[in-house]
């Protein structure tokens, strides 16, 4: 490799982590805007298992979402490794992060981000002569909340236990239209409502369908419902910030109209439920 291109490369290397600089400094100031700056105009970010977004400003609105959550946000980068190919690049980082929601709650939060990047002309065109690198990114959260203090245990095997002293769920029992085919409902649900929720609604940690596959056991009478939905939310403030998106009109009109589409409102039961597991001394939950 010549001189000139190492020195393209060593360019090209500080430009990717400008970039990352760039979002975690938008991030701490909680700055929607500006993080979703640094995402090429056609990016993608898929953030703690949720459905991508693709666009500048579908970012934008996800992240948006996201920090109105939070009163402060510390995000600090780490141990970035970078891999220059031609236009393109990919680059890992571990990142930790200390939130502060706006009812008082605190996490701490180790994770990384895996992005891929690609290069812009100052017109945003994928391809050009410019050395600025913008990224095109899917951070993918493998993240793994911290208390910030622990104490050990010496509880017997078979103690029932709290599944999380800040876990908060959500179960709701759905029963679908009865001109539809549990597969069209299915269909549905997972391609067309369960995105527009993760749009509209993004503050829980888990969103999982359980689809009854056959008839209930156990006794006589009938069963009505064809999915048991369950959202976990990690934080009180995550719950709060739920319900109050909820209570949007806009937001409420727009899950109404699609729930006309595939089931029967009336039927839907809704319960918020505290969860308890039993937990075994090697560590198994069941």
């Amino acid at each position: 490799m010549s001189f000139d291109d190492q020195f393209n490369t060593l360019l090209d290397d500080y430009a990717v982590r400008h970039v990352a600089a760039a979002y975690c400094d938008a991030a701490n100031r909680l700055s929607a805007r500006e993080a979703a700056a640094t995402y090429a105009p056609e990016g993608r970010l898929s953030m703690m298992g949720r459905p991508e977004v693709h666009g500048r400003e579908a970012v934008e609105s996800m992240l948006a979402a996201t920090f109105a959550r939070y009163e402060l946000v510390t995000q600090l980068t780490h141990s970035g490794l970078v891999r220059i190919d031609g236009n393109k690049a990919a680059a890992r980082w571990l990142v930790t992060e200390l939130q502060v929601a706006l009812s008082g709650d605190r996490r701490f939060i180790i994770g990384r981000y895996e992005d891929e990047l690609v290069r812009l002309d100052e017109d945003g065109d994928s391809r050009g002569g410019s050395s600025r690198l913008a990224t095109w990114e899917t951070p993918i959260s493998v993240e793994e909340s911290f208390p910030t203090s622990l104490s050990s245990s010496t509880s017997s095997p078979d103690v029932v236990r709290k599944a999380g002293d800040h876990v908060i769920k959500v179960i709701v029992l759905i029963k679908k239209k009865p001109e539809l085919t549990a597969e069209q409902f299915r269909r549905h649900y997972e391609n067309i409502h369960a995105p527009l929720i993760d749009r509209l609604l993004p503050y829980y940690a888990t969103y999982r369908r359980n689809y009854v596959d056959g008839p209930a056991r156990g006794g006589p009478g009938e069963f009505n419902w064809d999915v048991f939905t369950e959202l976990e939310f990690a934080t009180a403030s995550d719950y709060e910030a739920w319900q109050a998106a909820l209570e949007q009109p806009e937001v409420l009109e727009q899950i109404r109209a699609d729930e006309a589409n595939f089931l029967m409102s009336r039927e839907t039961r809704m319960w918020v439920v505290t969860p308890f597991a039993s937990e075994y001394a090697d560590g198994q939950v069941g």
